[in-house]
């Protein structure tokens, strides 16, 4: 505003002390319908320019006399002049408002903030203010979305980087309401800046999350899902806060936890993650420069929030073994869950994520047909709920499972979803009485296996499994997922069995232990080692490998016409993780051009570990995501470390006391 009250222009004092006291600001009480039109060009730079244009529409709807030309030609003046970022936000918050202007006054208003938002003179605020205004009135028109999407496409990089974030959330909006592919495409260029990488990378998320909800089969709907939690991870961790990116990221992984079926503690982290992300996107969304109109963003991580809630209240109780208060557990998880496309999510009554969810739940009641008593005594008593059509549903389901069931029965359990290799002995042309013998066989191998493995074994089991399923190989390929489970069990057991055996009970270990001429061994001795173990526990391995990637692969195991390699290395200097990620994983992930796109890296470890002792075997296994450019799927490496140049027990202790001397 100008420095003193006579450098203001007659009109503005006017408006000035109307607005002070109170008064209606009609366009008599500012002159005339030639001084307001006299006066546009000082008005169109003027702060109080939004209150000048209120009553300048109230005009054009209101006076037969004022011709269109003359409406437009005033209005068009009043628009141009608009530069400074507050004036812009109030203006264009009061215009949208006001629709529809008069005349040809949205044509207008939509060409004006479209050509601010491609003026470089303006600040970068000010034409990202002026980009989103055009995006509202886009919205309702096609010719001005083409209008608008040619202009997003045309951003460079080098543009100013607070117009550059903002574009970058407009390309994730416009994809959504207009499905235009190469917006995604530059969403992508915009990952590739540091200060974009948060806000692409978050509207990339969404678009996946968009393909997953609409997706018409199960593996191309989780597919989705998981890529769509990969883009939401690398929004949060582009900056330091960012609670709707690590919300969706949350929710994803409660929703991955219910379809694997894998509860443990995990669970109530990522639940807590979920409330502290809500209670900051809640404050983050009542600040003065979050725009009103990303409500719907708003509605929608409130819908995704009470989805991740009544999974977990689902999670809790749907394998219990009694139910409490049934009436709550059928209305406020199992049904609300069963009909979540339409009930949490606010979509169509049917939808991929219904078919996604209802399975589990459809098992567990067919299978405990107690569930199934209680779920009808409820139907009975409420006919006319909201969930009435949904409880029907879910008995027909369960009839339809048990009348499968009973059909394809057999003396194993297989058809009932026990374990998968209780289903592979039923393909076998083996009579029913040697089908359960082979059954308590394997069943009893398997219990003492796991009876005696150390918690230390399962608890990093466990941890590189939950990675590994956050994977779309892992999670949509059971060929894949078979595959690298086997291979990180008999891999850990190796770890295992290495660490603890001594050179006298098995002398082929004798090459991780301090050699005699003081020299390092080879890789090939671990490689022939690892080799032997895994052969004599998994068929379909074999060692040197020609024509994989290119190459020739270390080891390389198969299920059907899946294939995983385990690389062998050995290191001399510098054994941390990210060194040996650094040096090795180009050439590991390279073995997954064409099959899983999941590895292992087996390292010799001959630094040496002096007087400190073998290291835990925690810290020698690490899995870890790896991005290569141009790639919409990570690849993922599991690190696993074989210390070597070891000292035995006693060996130790005389180290140290030479030290002492």
């Amino acid at each position: 505003m100008p420095g003193s009250w006579d450098d203001l222009h007659p009109i503005e004092r006017k408006l000035i002390a109307l607005l002070e006291s109170s008064e209606r600001v009609t366009i008599e009480s500012l002159g005339s319908v030639n001084d307001v039109a006299s006066a546009a060009g000082v008005l169109s730079v003027s702060p109080l320019l939004p209150a000048a244009l209120s009553v300048y529409l109230d005009l054009g709807r209101q006076v037969p006399s004022l011709g269109q030309v003359e409406f437009e030609a005033v209005f068009k003046t009043l628009l141009e002049g608009a530069t400074d970022e507050f004036v812009l936000t109030e203006l264009v918050d009061q215009l949208d408002a006001e629709r529809p202007l008069p005349f040809a006054g949205d044509e207008i208003c939509f060409s004006s903030l479209l050509a601010k938002a491609g003026d470089g003179r303006l600040s970068g605020l000010a034409r990202g203010i002026a980009l989103e205004g055009s995006f509202r009135w886009a919205v309702s028109n096609r010719r001005w979305q083409l209008k608008l999407i040619d202009h997003l496409l045309g951003l460079s990089a080098t543009e100013n980087i607070d117009l550059l974030r903002r574009s970058a959330k407009l390309c994730g909006l416009a994809h959504a309401n207009w499905n235009e592919d190469g917006l995604l495409a530059k969403l992508r260029e915009l990952c590739a800046i540091a200060d974009c990488a948060a806000d692409a990378s978050f509207e990339l998320g969404m678009a996946s999350l968009g393909d997953g909800l609409n997706a018409t089969g199960i593996p191309t709907a989780t597919a989705a899902f998981l890529e769509a939690r990969s883009w939401f991870a690398m929004s949060a961790e582009s900056t330091e806060i960012n609670p709707e990116a690590e919300l969706f990221r949350s929710c994803l992984d409660v929703l991955n936890i219910y379809l694997l079926g894998q509860e443990n503690g995990h669970i109530q982290e990522t639940l807590t993650r979920i409330s502290t992300s809500a209670f900051e996107l809640d404050a983050w969304f009542g600040r003065s420069n979050v725009p009103q109109w990303l409500g719907a963003r708003r509605l929608q991580s409130l819908h995704w929030s009470q989805l991740a809630l009544a999974l977990d209240g689902l999670i809790q109780h749907i394998d219990a073994a009694s139910w409490w208060e049934p009436a709550a557990i059928i209305e406020k998880y199992v049904l609300a869950v069963y009909s979540a496309n339409r009930t949490i999510l606010g979509r169509s009554n049917d939808g991929i994520l219904n078919v996604i969810l209802r399975p589990r739940i459809v098992a567990s009641l067919a299978t405990h047909l107690w569930r199934a008593h209680l779920l009808k005594t409820w139907v009975t008593q409420n006919l006319r709920h909201e969930y009435a059509a949904e409880a029907n549903a879910l008995l027909s389901d369960i009839d339809l499972l048990i009348a499968d069931r009973e059909v394809n029965s057999n003396p194993t359990d297989a058809a009932i979803g026990q374990d998968p290799f209780v289903a592979l002995i039923d393909k076998r042309h083996l009579p029913d009485s040697a089908k359960a013998t082979m059954v308590q066989l394997i069943s009893n191998a398997l219990a003492l296996h796991i009876d005696n493995m150390t918690q230390t074994e399962i608890d990093t089991l466990l941890d590189v499994r939950d990675t590994a399923s956050t994977f779309p190989d892992h999670q949509t390929n059971p060929h894949a997922r078979r595959l690298f489970d086997t291979i990180l069990v008999w891999l850990l057991r190796f770890l295992t069995v290495r660490l603890e055996l001594t050179q006298a009970d098995d002398p082929t270990g004798q090459y991780l232990f301090r050699q005699i001429d003081g020299k390092n061994v080879s890789e090939d001795l671990l490689q022939h080692d690892f080799f032997r173990f895994l052969a004599a526990n998994l068929a379909g391995a074999d060692i040197e490998a020609d024509n994989v990637g290119s190459g020739r692969a270390d080891i390389r195991s198969r299920s059907s016409s899946e294939r995983i390699v385990v690389e062998v290395k050995r290191e001399l200097r510098d054994a941390s993780f990210d060194s040996l990620a650094s040096a090795y994983q180009a050439q590991t992930t390279d073995y997954q051009n064409v099959s899983v796109r999941m590895g292992f890296l087996l390292v010799l470890d001959l630094t040496s570990v002096g007087g400190e002792g073998t290291p835990h075997l925690r810290t020698l296994v690490q899995a870890r995501s790896v991005r290569r450019s141009g790639e919409n799927f990570s690849r993922l490496i599991v690190i696993v470390k074989i210390p070597g140049n070891r000292n035995r027990p006693s060996d130790l202790t005389k180290l140290a006391k030479k030290r002492k001397k």
